[in-house]
């Protein structure tokens, strides 16, 4: 079971880090961010399942990030990893 989620740059998700339990419940305003956090998971779990290809061919991107790119600012670069990943890279720092 994944107990920690770090989300860095992916759609309107700049810096998240989740701690997750069995069951989660998500809540928030209109463009909170509640889609793009499943967006993520639902990457995620495409990835860990040999889904890569697919997953990536079915992204597109935001309305915030097709403006971004149409103005000429995009810079972010998505990732999405697991929070043991972030915590064993920091320890080896």
């Amino acid at each position: 079971m994944i107990t920690k989620l770090a989300v860095s740059g992916y759609r309107s998700l700049r810096e998240v880090v989740l701690g997750l339990d069995r069951l989660n419940v998500v809540t928030g305003a209109n463009g909170a961010g509640k889609s793009s956090l499943y967006r993520a998971l639902r990457l995620l779990a495409d990835v860990a399942q040999a889904r890569v290809i697919p997953a990536l061919a079915a992204e597109r991107p935001s309305l915030e990030e097709l403006r971004e790119r149409l103005a000429g600012r995009s810079r972010v670069t998505p990732t999405i990893v697991p929070a043991e990943l972030i915590r064993a890279e920091r320890d080896r720092a």
